[in-house]
């Protein structure tokens, strides 16, 4: 395997952009979500590209504000970059090719940006940094009939629905990271999952 990298001298050759290009084609199809519209394709830097014949070339792309990586071969496939099982292996990792695209569009936390890219400001929905989890089922999943729902909508018909009046959780409501906001009682941590791995 080796490395390549984009000429700083000169215009930059179009196969290097053209990956990220057919992932932001795929992304103006019906069914993308609200965070797919944030991709932005000036918002990535080249990281490099590996050669590794005779398997196909990745090019490896760095998000400029979630600082997590998609790697893309020439035909738009995504890769995985999985480290050494051990510190003291001496082989360098693997990338792995992705099962879906949906699943590396995900891990780029593109749903994060309107806490961190100006002009997005209103995807926030009131919520902080802090609290974003809360708020993240509404810019990374895939928009319901009708449309996207709104946060004061789903509080009204999810989270209160989901409490009885002596503050116990039902038996269906295990998709969230913490508590909302004023939430009184320390939670039990059995009745949440953990976020998706990024």
């Amino acid at each position: 395997m080796r490395y390549e990298f984009p000429n700083q001298e000169g215009p930059l050759d179009v196969a290097w952009i053209e990956p990220l290009r057919m992932i932001e084609r795929v992304l103006a199809q019906p069914g993308a979500t609200v965070a797919d519209s944030f991709f932005d394709l000036d918002d990535f830097m080249i990281m490099t590209r590996l050669i590794r014949s005779p398997r196909p070339s990745i090019v490896l792309y760095k998000h400029r504000h979630t600082r997590r990586y998609i790697n893309l071969d020439d035909a738009g496939h995504a890769y995985r970059y999985y480290p050494p099982p051990r510190p003291d292996s001496r082989g360098n990792g693997q990338y792995r090719r992705h099962q879906d695209l949906r699943t590396a569009i995900n891990n780029v936390g593109l749903w994060e940006l309107p806490w961190m890219k100006e002009g997005l400001e209103r995807h926030q929905y009131g919520w902080t940094f802090d609290e974003r989890w809360t708020v993240r089922w509404q810019l990374d999943s895939p928009p319901r009939e009708g449309g996207v729902r709104t946060a004061a909508e789903f509080w009204r018909q999810r989270y209160n629905a989901s409490i009885s009046y002596d503050g116990c959780y039902d038996d269906g409501y295990t998709d969230w990271r913490d508590e909302p906001p004023g939430w009184p009682n320390e939670p039990d941590p059995d009745w949440f999952s953990e976020p998706d791995e990024m």
